[in-house]
C-alpha cells in the first residue's frame, strides 16, 4: 500500500498546487486527469510486485533484489526499509476524500450558477 500511495501522491500534490493556483477551482480536465494520473502512477509504483500476484516467483525475487527497480518510485529502497503503518491507509483514504470533496464542491458551484426555477409554482396540476 505504501508504494501505491507514494506513487499516487506525486500527481496528487501537483494537482493540489494547480488547484490552489487557480483559486480553488477545478475544471473537468482537472477532475479527470489528476485522479487518473494518480492511479497510473500508483500502479507504476507497484509494478515490481505484480509478478508475485501472478505467481511468477522467480521474476518477483529477481526484481525485488535489483536496485534498478527504484525506477518504480523507489520501490527497491522502500522495500529495504519498509514498515507497515496505519498512516498509509489513512493517507490513501485522505487522498480519496480530497478528490471527492473537490468534485463535490465544483458540482455544487456549477449547479449554483444555474438559474433556479421559482418555488412558488403549484405542486399539483388540477384541471380548470
Amino acid at each position: 500500500m505504501h508504494q501505491f500511495l507514494l506513487g499516487a501522491s506525486f500527481p496528487f500534490v501537483i494537482g493540489l498546487i494547480v488547484y490552489a493556483a487557480r483559486r480553488c477551482r477545478a475544471g473537468p480536465v482537472w477532475l479527470v486527469l489528476v485522479p487518473f494520473l494518480s492511479g497510473v502512477c500508483g500502479v507504476w509504483a507497484i509494478v515490481p510486485d505484480i509478478p508475485r500476484l501472478l505467481g511468477w516467483t522467480s521474476l518477483y525475487v529477481r526484481m525485488a533484489q535489483d536496485p534498478r527497480s527504484d525506477i518504480f518510485f523507489w520501490h527497491y529502497t522502500i522495500d529495504l526499509h519498509e514498515r507497515i503503518w496505519a498512516e498509509y491507509q489513512a493517507g490513501f483514504i485522505f487522498m480519496l476524500a480530497v478528490f471527492l470533496m473537490i468534485a463535490w464542491r465544483e458540482l455544487s458551484l456549477r449547479e449554483g450558477a444555474r438559474p433556479r426555477i421559482p418555488d412558488d409554482s403549484p405542486r399539483t396540476t388540477e384541471p380548470p
